[in-house]
């Protein structure tokens, strides 16, 4: 009776071990699709990394893990926290903008050593993005942050189309030179980028209402001049008319000219074929009578 009571008191606490195990020592993980743990030996200091998704077993009391999500991340940042910039011509604006990013599987482990998750965002991406925003912004005017329209920003500028950057031209092009700049600064942080937006640009009302208003009047002053364009061609079109029709008259009144020399009659003839069918004797100023019967019978 002895051996077998010690045979269930070893037995009832090797499982009480292996719940205490199972229950606080944490000695599984299960990886899904789109993650990845970083695990990290408390005696040793190593390090290693599990992007393969399933069951995986972790040595109890001695390894902990960090799980990070792998997939495309989204961090947007908008009012009443919006970026506050400054142009280059002096005006304040306020952006809403997101970035899609996610982490680098192949420096997960570098991330893992040099920065926390949970206070990343807050330490490190959001002040590089303010930064890097208002910096670049910085050396571009305020119709460049409004318009992405080349040829509203070279008229408002007093510039010449060609004189403009091709490749940063307008709001399209100053959310490009962020995504380049942005991108390779967070590399440095092992991210990768996949998008930047900047979902809305807000002014002071009253600058708003002037780059408004100076829209309104650009469109009347553009308005005005295709209707001078429109009535110079008009115009032109008009005169030539004229000159077709006096030269057809011209031609006209020669032809006339030369049907007299061969037939004298051929006036009076055309005189004639004028009148109405009841007429039959007109008199002229020759105090003439003209029986107009019997000159249609000859």
């Amino acid at each position: 009776m002895s051996i077998k009571n010690n045979v269930i008191i070893t037995f009832i606490i090797i499982l009480t071990i292996l719940i205490f195990i199972f229950l606080f020592a944490n000695p599984f993980v299960i990886i899904k699709y789109g993650e990845a743990v970083v695990v990290e030996n408390r005696i040793f200091g190593t390090i290693r990394k599990i992007i393969k998704p399933g069951f995986h077993f972790l040595i109890p009391f001695l390894e902990v893990y960090q799980k990070y999500n792998l997939k495309v991340q989204s961090y947007t940042i908008v009012t009443p926290d919006a970026i506050e910039v400054l142009t280059s011509d002096g005006q304040p604006a306020w952006l809403d903008i997101t970035l899609l990013y996610k982490y680098d599987p192949e420096k997960l482990i570098d991330f893992h050593k040099n920065f926390n998750e949970k206070t990343f965002i807050e330490n490190i991406l959001k002040p590089i993005l303010r930064s890097t925003i208002r910096n670049i912004i910085s050396k571009y005017s305020s119709i460049e942050l409004y318009s992405s329209n080349p040829e509203d920003i070279a008229k408002t500028l007093g510039k010449k189309l060609e004189d403009l950057n091709k490749k940063y031209t307008g709001r399209i092009g100053i959310q490009t030179e962020i995504f380049e700049t942005i991108t390779k600064e967070l590399s440095e942080k092992f991210l990768i980028i996949d998008d930047f937006k900047i979902r809305n640009v807000k002014f002071s009302e009253s600058y708003q209402k002037a780059i408004e208003e100076k829209q309104i009047a650009q469109q009347q002053v553009e308005k005005a001049e295709r209707d001078k364009q429109r009535i110079i061609i008009e115009s032109e079109a008009y005169k030539e008319s004229v000159l077709i029709k006096a030269k057809a008259d011209a031609e006209a009144i020669s032809l006339v000219g030369e049907m007299l020399k061969k037939y004298p009659n051929y006036i009076t003839y055309s005189y004639v074929q004028k009148i109405a069918d009841d007429v039959k004797i007109i008199i002229t100023n020759e105090k003439a009578i003209l029986n107009l019967s019997q000159f249609l019978t000859e």
